[in-house]
């Protein structure tokens, strides 16, 4: 801070365009960055809309606890007690 005031005038200036350019700059390319990102959430939105449409229309609904597999024999025991 103190190197700062020792600058003239035109020196601070200087510092000041320059400042006010990479301002500008990273300004610009965070308002990119932040539109690019903003497109690929709303593409991937609509991806995930469209696979959840398909996935309702294609598959009936079926209970998780039924099953429609035949159930396998016990095993026999491993140890007989008397």
């Amino acid at each position: 801070m103190r190197a700062l005031r020792e600058l003239s005038f035109e020196q601070l200036e200087g510092a000041k365009e320059k400042l006010e350019q990479i301002y500008t700059e990273r300004f610009e390319s965070t308002e990119k960055e932040q539109a690019e990102h903003q497109r690929k959430l709303t593409e991937f939105s609509e991806i995930l809309k469209d696979r959840r449409d398909l996935v309702s229309n294609a598959a009936p609904s079926v209970p998780a606890n039924s099953s429609n597999k035949a159930k396998r024999a016990p095993r026999p025991a491993k140890y007989k007690y008397q």
